[in-house]
């Protein structure tokens, strides 16, 4: 798969920083950044989400489910 110019960035920007463990305000914004990208990019799977963010699949997967939670509540 090839990705967009700015898909790259967004990458390079992730995979630099490194996040605090508990820095929660920090995990927060990622989390609501993850959950726009993955609506603006549905093609993309879980694993090539979490590598552009820099964490696990199942990790992408937990914090999109739990979007769809909030939405229907």
């Amino acid at each position: 798969m090839v990705l967009k110019p700015i898909d790259k960035v967004i990458n390079r920007v992730y995979t630099r920083v490194t996040m605090a463990k508990y820095d929660s305000m920090r995990k927060l914004e990622r989390n609501k950044e993850l959950r726009d990208y993955a609506k603006r990019h549905p093609e993309l799977s879980l694993k090539e989400i979490g590598e552009i963010f820099g964490i696990s699949p199942s990790r992408v997967w937990r914090i999109v489910n739990d979007s769809h939670k909030r939405e229907l509540e």
